[in-house]
């Protein structure tokens, strides 16, 4: 995708260019003749791409209430700063086809001096090439996992699907989203919040990842400070399961009926599962992970964790058990 070239390079005001009215760079603090109790407003001279709508005076009373505008662009965010500090929109509002972000503050007891910082959006596709690559028919199932950073319980919700109008849904959503560069951003995300992996399996067994740590894109180095935005992938299609989380690591020791047979790296990671009411056997490998506690495993699809029976759903399951110790 290929972001459009920013055509607005005058501030506007009135329909008359910044240069020939009052608050040009030519009129300082010292040149304007202000009543007591006024202050000076100025417009940074740096800000271009940006269209004020409505105004504005070139002094105010402190105290009062100063309104404008900006148009909003389609590939850029725009962030307005009163001497440095960010203004938070007031309204957003659509005029003739054009939609407006409106701005209120109060003048204070000092000089302003508005600016605006223009963040380009960059396409969700530029950072992920592989996106540009996808169709219906290179996908076999995509799951999507939804937990918050740092919480105990290595558990989470996934949401799973297999079907072909979802990952045309899918395609279609991630080739219209877009990242901007973040300038608060402190060279790392956040701790704790919110995290998203997302999971594509190819049909060529390869695999393709997005991970998303409070709306900041992770491992993806030259783009580090750029958070995602119109980002959806709480997907309104699949289903819902559960998985053991992968920790940063993690050795689950093995039984047979309580007896130890060995320590497996990883066992359970990733394991996505579902409620299933089975029949137990007599016979299990007792599973106890360090993250997750204790399950039985009766065959390669069917467990019991916390006294609740499920089966493994989708790529990964517990054959491992089965194909390393012969006890079963």
């Amino acid at each position: 995708m290929k972001l459009k070239k920013l055509l607005l390079t005058s501030i506007l005001i009135n329909g008359l260019l910044l240069s020939s009215c009052d608050l040009s760079d030519d009129n300082n603090s010292s040149s304007i003749s202000l009543k007591e109790g006024y202050r000076s407003l100025f417009l940074d001279e740096s800000t271009n791409g940006v269209v004020v709508k409505g105004g504005l005076n070139h002094s105010y009373k402190v105290g009062s209430e100063v309104r404008f505008s900006i148009i909003d662009q389609d590939d850029v965010d725009e962030e307005v700063y009163i001497n440095n500090k960010k203004l938070s929109p007031y309204l957003e509002e659509s005029i003739n086809g054009l939609n407006y972000i409106d701005y209120v503050f109060e003048m204070p007891d000092e000089d302003v001096v508005i600016s605006c910082v223009l963040n380009k959006h960059v396409p969700l596709n530029e950072i992920y090439p592989f996106i540009d690559e996808l169709s219906v028919d290179s996908i076999k199932v995509v799951y999507y996992n939804n937990y918050y950073v740092a919480v105990v319980d290595q558990i989470s919700s996934v949401k799973y699907t297999n079907n072909k109008s979802d990952f045309n849904t899918l395609i279609k959503m991630l080739k219209n989203c877009y990242a901007v560069k973040d300038d608060d951003f402190k060279g790392f995300p956040p701790p704790g919040g919110h995290a998203s992996y997302l999971d594509i399996y190819l049909l060529d067994d390869t695999v393709e990842s997005i991970l998303i740590n409070n709306s900041y894109i992770i491992k993806v180095d030259e783009y580090s400070g750029y958070s995602i935005r119109n980002y959806r992938v709480n997907f309104e299609f699949g289903e819902y399961y559960k998985c053991f989380l992968p920790p940063a690591i993690s050795h689950d020791e093995v039984y047979f009926n309580y007896k130890y047979l060995d320590e497996i790296e990883n066992l359970v990671d990733e394991v996505m599962f579902t409620e299933c009411d089975f029949e137990l056997g007599e016979k299990f490998y007792l599973v106890k992970s360090q993250y997750n506690g204790e399950m039985k495993v009766y065959d390669k699809n069917h467990f019991v964790y916390q006294d609740q029976k499920y089966k493994t759903v989708g790529n990964k399951d517990f054959s491992i058990l089965f194909s390393k110790f012969n006890y079963i």
